[in-house]
């Protein structure tokens, strides 16, 4: 084998090989960002379950007011239907993400003539706010 063929097999086999390692990247980066999606499912349904616990008054306890027609009982609710995400890779940052977490607040109220007459219910929907909260992945764990 002459130098000349010797350089092009071995150029021929570097470049296979650079090809071969290079073609599992982005299926391993597409897994890896998978698992990086489903860490935030799960984390973001925890995360408005805190908020919700978090609260001062609930529908067990609900925050009383004295108004001219009686009580008015209220409390926020978080709406686990309404719950939306969305998680990207951070640019030129491997392994850094982004995610963005919506959901509805329901305000919802009841009135009565006494307290509990008020609590009692039935509660109706008053007000909804829509929230947003960004997080950060980064060292393989959702943070705040």
């Amino acid at each position: 084998m002459n130098c000349s063929k010797g350089k092009k097999l071995i150029t021929s086999l570097v470049i296979s090989l650079a090809l071969l390692i290079q073609s599992p990247l982005p299926c391993i980066a597409r897994e890896s960002e998978l698992r990086v999606k489903e860490a935030f499912a799960s984390f973001a349904l925890r995360w408005v379950a805190q908020v919700q616990d978090a609260y001062l008054y609930n529908r067990q306890s609900p925050r009383f007011e004295k108004t001219a027609g009686g009580v008015l009982a209220s409390y926020h609710h978080l709406d686990r239907n309404s719950i939306k995400w969305d998680v990207k890779p951070a640019d030129n940052l491997p392994g850094v993400y982004t995610g963005v977490l919506y959901y509805n607040e329901h305000l919802v109220q009841s009135r009565g003539q006494s307290e509990s007459l008020a609590m009692a219910g039935p509660y109706s929907t008053v007000s909804i706010r829509q929230m947003v909260e960004i997080f950060l992945y980064e060292n393989g764990t959702w943070v705040r």
